[in-house]
């Protein structure tokens, strides 16, 4: 559980929801992304992301890595 301790509320959830959907699409906002604390993540290795330019909105998928952490809060 100590390895949790790093993340916050938010970011649990939101791990917790990309992997019930499969991915998670957040239009950016002037240019930035909507989400910061997903940034986060992606350099810790929890997530990958990418740029949908058609529209304009950053998709982040769990890594290998994201859904072991996601199985090993839920399990």
């Amino acid at each position: 559980m100590a390895e949790t301790e790093k993340f916050s509320k938010r970011q649990i959830a939101t791990l917790k929801h990309i992997q019930k959907k499969g991915f998670a699409g957040y239009r950016r906002v002037n240019g930035k992304p909507a989400c910061p604390e997903l940034e986060e993540l992606v350099e810790a290795g929890y997530l990958e992301m990418w740029y949908q330019s058609m529209f304009g909105e950053d998709v982040y998928k769990l890594t290998e890595k994201g859904e072991n952490l996601v199985r090993s809060l839920v399990g």
